[in-house]
């Protein structure tokens, strides 16, 4: 099921914000995911793929599980950016179960970005209270 949901921050003009929540469940992890970046030695984990056209921003927040284990997990995403046309912040959370062996598209958020603006990204994976990965990025346009 995919929620939509469009944001626009106070005061911010033209800034939108989109998710689109849970944009694929349980793909199978390809033999060469080298799209997805990993290093040797994390090949399961939280993963933050940034992608730009023109003037809009896509962040997807994905968990790959390589490993043989299952159950379920929480994720929060959490998207800031900043510039001269002020401040935007947005949080998205929820749980999910992965398979081993899957990965999964956990969310989607586009923003619009102008030159000189900062946007930073977190996505962090818990299962049950104990800390499973995180992943953090920053870009300046």
């Amino acid at each position: 099921m995919r929620l939509i949901l469009l944001m626009h921050a106070l005061g911010l003009g033209a800034l939108g914000l989109s998710f689109l929540s849970a944009a694929s469940r349980g793909t199978p992890v390809p033999e060469n995911h080298s799209s997805v970046p990993t290093t040797l030695d994390d090949t399961t984990g939280a993963r933050l793929l940034v992608d730009r056209q023109d003037s809009v921003l896509r962040v997807r927040g994905l968990f790959i599980n390589d490993s043989t284990a299952a159950g379920p997990l929480t994720y929060a995403v959490e998207v800031r950016r900043s510039g001269e046309a002020g401040t935007s912040q947005s949080t998205q959370s929820g749980r999910f179960e992965i398979e081993p062996m899957q990965i999964d598209t956990l969310s989607t958020v586009q923003i619009n970005v102008q030159p000189g603006d900062r946007v930073e990204m977190h996505l962090v994976i818990h299962q049950d209270e104990a800390l499973v990965d995180e992943v953090r990025r920053q870009r300046t346009f």
